[in-house]
């Protein structure tokens, strides 16, 4: 209170005790002390008045100290200095949060007893974040006190809480009293500072970034050797200010003011679809909320194949942007580097390492079988080339059969790049898609191109020649001409139907020309059993056993292929589908490896052959269940037969799922196709009853004319 304050309030006092003092005038002690309260309540008044002229003088300081801060801390540390007197706090703290945790770091404190302070989020600190301000009386018994010192805890019997909350930040003004208490008033204060400390902290945040964004562009044409270039307006111009480096990679000094359409783009080996997403992604982020460019982002490409002055470069591009006051995009930039000698580097690398690669896979097998393979590879690709005029539904099948065939022969010569590619393939395929001819097109060339990769390196090691290729294969045995071909045949007739007294000289040779066209059955199939190596690890199985019974006849080498076509696929079903985990095996009291058998016998003038395995047998309930679903059998059908026949019905699998290995439903119907075309036939024979799990026991039956083997002249 002023010395003119005290004045008036003696004055006014004072003639009062003088009219009682005198008995003049005199008044009642009622009205004196009336007088008395009415005196009081005008001092009270008075009070309030210069309170709040105090207050309006600090909140008016205050909003100046917020419009004129630079930075976080200066708004903190002006608004501090300026509710000094309206608070009249002992201590305060701006405490901010770890973006990382719920942790409060002690940024600013008027008491250096509090420096080091680091506040654990409680339950106070929890409600603050809903942006009210809260006072507390009881500050030992809150989450964030309850654990500090008597000494911390002596500083503060009453705190007002002020949360202060941006995009960038999260902060809590602590205002403490030591031995008084916060009012509601302050309460009401607070309500009032937080928008405007708000607004403030939100104003300098913007200011703070407009100024990173500039320093990083500014960083960006300074630093290393990259093309930088800034797309200023929806048409895609590009502004005069861009780096050096651009001129290098456009080999030209002039693109100011040009469009990137037509110094990038244009130039391009993009499709007029990939233009034009990228055109549209440019016309709608410019000038628009930036949301619009985070959306489409993904249609501007990073790795662009550009043509100039006859050379072709590849430019790697980075996207990015600058945003405006209100949060706009304003401008795109664009970062490029040229990495055409780095992609020239990698794309020799690759193809070494590609080369290296087929070396190794064509290494492992023996010529003598990788060589007739390769021939065979050849001819199927031919094959399904000529069905790309006429791909009708019948002719699909027939392609999904070689598809598959191709894929189970390149894996056990261990061609993985060509077993995975047409894996893919299968998998891409289907008849009713509306561009299948397209697709299907398109796939052969991938084929093909893989395909060549292996001829490249198998020429190298002499084990293929364009030139020798031949629908009948049968001269990699013997380099006969079709003439003595038939001719042997024919005295070969003679002499096992008339029996005609020979020489055994020339008995010796006719045997001998003959088993050159020839090859036992077990050698035939050296190669399909050898790959049920590499299959059984997959499976995580035992490489099984594989035994020849019965009389054994030489196959003429012409039928080799098929025989190696449609045994495959059997073995690759019997190692998939009939035997078990080596696990499982061993609990069933198994020998750990599993056992396929194959049996031949002539009965007449047919070759029976019968292949079965020791393993669980069909899975005949789920062949019944898929059957059922796919409207191939009545649900009520109990005949075995019947059911385990749809093993070889086109697109048929008992999978769920489709692996490298099975699941298209194509193995067995290629095999009934195979041996159709040579006259010879396959049926599946049950063995008793399906068991409580549902499988029963089978072997295949195969029934071969005579004539494709070779029986010598006893």
């Amino acid at each position: 209170m002023s010395n003119q304050d005290e004045k008036t309030t003696n004055s006014a006092s004072g003639p009062v005790s003088e009219v009682e003092s005198d008995g003049l005038n005199t008044v009642s002690k009622e009205e004196a002390e009336r007088f008395r309260e009415i005196i009081l309540d005008l001092e009270v008044a008075k009070k309030k008045e210069i309170e709040q002229r105090i207050f309006s003088e600090s909140l008016v300081n205050g909003l100046k100290s917020l419009t004129s801060s630079d930075s976080t801390s200066s708004i903190f540390l002006n608004l501090l200095e300026s509710l000094k007197d309206v608070l009249s706090f002992d201590t305060a703290m701006v405490l901010k949060k770890d973006p990382f945790g719920v942790l409060y770091d002690t940024m600013i404190t008027t008491d250096p007893i509090f420096d080091e302070a680091i506040w654990k989020e409680g339950k106070v600190f929890k409600r603050l974040m809903k942006g009210k301000p809260i006072v507390i009386n009881s500050v030992g018994k809150t989450d964030e006190w309850k654990n500090r010192s008597d000494e911390l805890k002596s500083l503060a019997s009453s705190i007002l809480y002020i949360p202060i909350i941006s995009k960038e930040n999260h902060v809590i003004l602590s205002f403490l009293k030591k031995d008084s208490n916060f009012a509601n008033s302050h309460k009401e204060l607070a309500l009032k500072l937080i928008p405007l400390v708000t607004s403030a902290l939100i104003n300098t945040e913007k200011n703070d970034l407009i100024k990173e964004k500039s320093k990083a562009t500014q960083a960006l044409f300074k630093s290393l050797p990259v093309g930088v270039l800034t797309i200023i307006d929806e048409y895609g111009r590009i502004s005069p200010g861009y780096s050096n480096i651009c001129d290098e990679i456009f080999e030209r000094d002039d693109i100011a003011n040009k469009t990137i359409y037509e110094v990038l783009l244009d130039k391009s080996n993009l499709s007029e679809e990939e233009r034009s997403m990228m055109k549209s992604t440019l016309e709608v982020s410019i000038g628009n909320d930036e949301l619009n460019f985070d959306i489409n982002k993904d249609c501007l490409v990073h790795e662009i194949t550009v043509e100039i002055n006859n050379r072709i470069k590849y430019i790697d591009c980075t996207w990015s942007y600058v945003t405006d006051d209100n949060d706009d995009l304003s401008q795109v930039i664009l970062v490029m580097k040229d990495v055409t000698i780095i992609k020239n580097l990698e794309m020799n690398a690759k193809n070494k390492s590609k080369e290296l690669e087929i070396f190794s896979q064509l290494l492992s097998s023996e010529p003598e079988y990788l060589t007739p393979a390769l021939m065979d590879f050849q001819k199927m690709i031919s094959d399904l080339k000529g069905f790309s005029d006429n791909l009708d539904r019948e002719n699909f099948g027939i392609i999904k059969r070689i598809l598959h065939t191709i894929k189970g022969n390149a894996r056990t010569f261990t061609l993985d790049m060509l077993s995975s590619t047409v894996h893919e393939i299968e998998s891409s395929l289907n008849f009713d898609d509306q561009n299948v001819s397209d697709i299907y097109d398109s796939s052969l060339s991938l084929i093909e191109e893989v395909f060549e990769d292996y001829k490249k390196v198998a020429k190298k090691l002499h084990l293929f020649d364009d030139a020798n290729i031949d629908e009948d294969i049968d001269h990699l045995t013997v380099d006969l001409d079709d003439k003595t071909k038939k001719s042997l045949d024919t005295l070969y007739q003679e002499i096992t139907s008339n029996k005609k007294n020979l020489d055994e000289g020339v008995l010796s040779i006719i045997h001998s020309l003959q088993m050159s066209r020839a090859q036992y059955l077990n050698k035939a199939l050296k190669m399909s059993i050898k790959s049920l190596g590499d299959i059984s690890v997959n499976l995580d199985k035992e490489m099984p056993d594989v035994v020849f019974t019965g009389e054994q006849y030489p196959i003429f080498t012409k039928y080799k292929s098929i025989l190696e076509d449609s045994f495959g696929h059997l073995f690759r079903n019997s190692l998939d589908h009939g035997l078990e985990t080596t696990d499982v095996r061993l609990e069933l009291g198994k020998s750990k490896n599993g056992r396929i058998e194959i049996n031949t016998k002539l009965k007449d003038d047919r070759v029976f052959l019968t292949f079965k395995d020791d393993g669980k047998g069909l899975n005949v309930s789920k062949i019944k269940e898929k059957g059922v679903a796919a409207n191939c059998i009545d649900s009520n059908c109990d005949d075995i037969q019947k059911i385990s026949n749809l093993i070889f019905k086109p697109e048929f699998s008992s999978r769920d799922e489709v692996t490298i290995n099975s699941g298209r439903g194509v193995g067995m119907d290629a095999v009934v196709n195979f041996l159709k075309s040579i006259d010879s036939s396959i049926e599946l024979i049950p063995l008793g009853e399906v068991n409580s799990e549902g499988f029963c026991k089978f072997y295949f039956k195969m029934s071969f004319p005579k004539d494709i083997f070779y029986f010598p002249v006893s």
